[in-house]
């Protein structure tokens, strides 16, 4: 985009002043990380915080026994822009459930709808 330059008339109508305008369009976020995340798998339903590896692409949740990890809502935090999914649903945190018997891999998008990035969830409720 090339520069456009303004000119400002004074009110007297003799002054002015040029003001060049350059326009720099942000390129989209390649960030895809998952920075916080919990499931209701406490006592009394209470958040319990996963132990996230970016490493590793894992996320690690400690439910108490008798724990019913079949429709669990994660409450979770992405890199600015980014967007989530497990296999082809979308995911908003605090809202949408997903089923932890087996470990739950969920899928974040940048901003950039090119960058991608893998977590694995595994949900261990203690005997």
């Amino acid at each position: 985009n090339a520069p456009v330059v303004y000119t400002v008339l004074a009110a007297d109508g003799v002054k002015s002043k040029n003001y060049t305008v350059i326009v720099v369009v942000a390129k989209p976020k390649t960030d895809c990380l998952v920075t916080a995340y919990s499931l209701p798998v406490g006592t009394s339903s209470a958040d319990v915080s996963g132990t996230i590896n970016q490493t590793l692409g894992t996320i690690a949740v400690a439910a108490v026994a008798g724990t019913n990890v079949t429709a669990l809502i994660a409450k979770f935090t992405l890199s600015t822009g980014a967007t989530a999914k497990v296999g082809s649903t979308a995911q908003t945190g605090g809202t949408t459930p997903n089923n932890f018997t087996d470990p739950v891999e969920y899928t974040i998008i940048a901003e950039d709808g090119v960058t991608t990035k893998t977590y694995t969830v595994t949900v261990t409720v203690a005997s």
